[in-house]
Order: structure tokens, then C-alpha cells, then sequence
């Protein structure tokens, strides 16, 4: 857990246009994400991403990650075990997701996300990258769907 100091609450938007293969909650958060440039440089590029609190961890599939040409890291803790993800073999990483926050409009959150990169694209899947439960948890995330009144809509709130 990564302690800023304040709370963020960061707004999800329905979004129920799509099957899938694996559960989703079918909310979109608008995110930006860390990637790559030439010359070497890094940026942020805009991709949102599916609350998917039926994965354990995030996905990104190859189109997703070729497109945004994003800055993976290495996790270390994952040297020589290969999960897979709907039977497809996956590689481990982590890359940077900016949120935007209703409590500092215009500025964004980062968030270090644990990711699996499936090796091969999935027919039908989506354009969007997948925010597994590891996440929720690593952040201690808060999620509200459906919620009215004032302050209400859905969103996460973040520690």
C-alpha cells in the first residue's frame, strides 16, 4: 500500500456494450497509462480500463499493449513461474495507470498495476485493460456502484 496522504475517489462509468469471456462489472475507468516514445522518452496515453472484479489479477492483451507501446517493468517475485489466463500463457509485469480524481481536477493519481500479458489475443475481447481484484486490494480500494445522492454515483475511493 502506497500511502499519499488523502483519499481519492475516482468515477467509473457504465458501460454494458460488450460480451466477455471472463465477469466483469462492466464499469469503464477513464485512464491514462505510462508509455513509450522516440526519441527514448515516456508519456501518458489514454486507454480505459473494465472493472473486472471476476479477475484475480489485471489483463492486457497484445493489441492493447502493442497499440499503447506501454512501459512494462518486470516483477521480480515471478521469475520462472508462467500463469496463464483463459488457458493462455502470460507474462508478469507492472506498468503506471493515471486515474483522474474528483477531489484535484485536471491532476491524476498514479498507480503501479500488477498486470498479466497474455501471450495471444482473445476473439471478441474488448479494447479495454482489465483491473483484477490484486489491484483492489493492493490499494485498499473502496468500490461503490450504484450509490445515490450526494457524493453518490459509482466510483472507487481510494486510501
Amino acid at each position: 500500500m502506497r500511502d499519499t496522504g488523502f483519499m481519492s475517489t475516482i468515477l467509473l462509468h457504465p458501460y454494458s456494450r460488450f460480451p466477455f469471456p471472463t465477469p466483469t462489472a462492466r464499469f469503464l475507468a477513464r485512464a491514462w497509462w505510462t508509455c513509450y516514445s522516440s526519441p527514448p522518452y515516456t508519456w501518458r496515453q489514454r486507454s480505459d480500463a473494465s472493472l473486472a472484479t471476476g479477475e484475480l489479477f489485471s489483463v492486457i492483451l497484445p493489441n492493447i499493449r502493442e497499440k499503447l507501446d506501454l512501459e512494462i517493468t518486470p516483477e521480480p517475485g515471478w521469475k520462472g513461474f508462467a500463469p496463464t489466463w483463459l488457458g493462455i500463457p502470460c507474462h508478469v509485469g507492472r506498468v503506471t495507470m493515471w486515474l483522474h480524481t474528483q477531489e484535484t481536477p485536471g491532476q491524476t493519481r498514479s498507480f503501479s498495476l500488477l498486470a498479466l500479458f497474455p501471450q495471444q489475443d482473445v476473439p471478441d475481447a474488448p479494447p479495454f485493460i482489465q483491473l483484477g481484484t490484486q489491484f483492489l486490494l493492493e490499494y485498499h480500494v473502496q468500490v461503490i456502484l450504484n450509490q445515490t445522492g450526494t457524493g453518490g454515483g459509482n466510483r472507487l475511493i481510494v486510501p
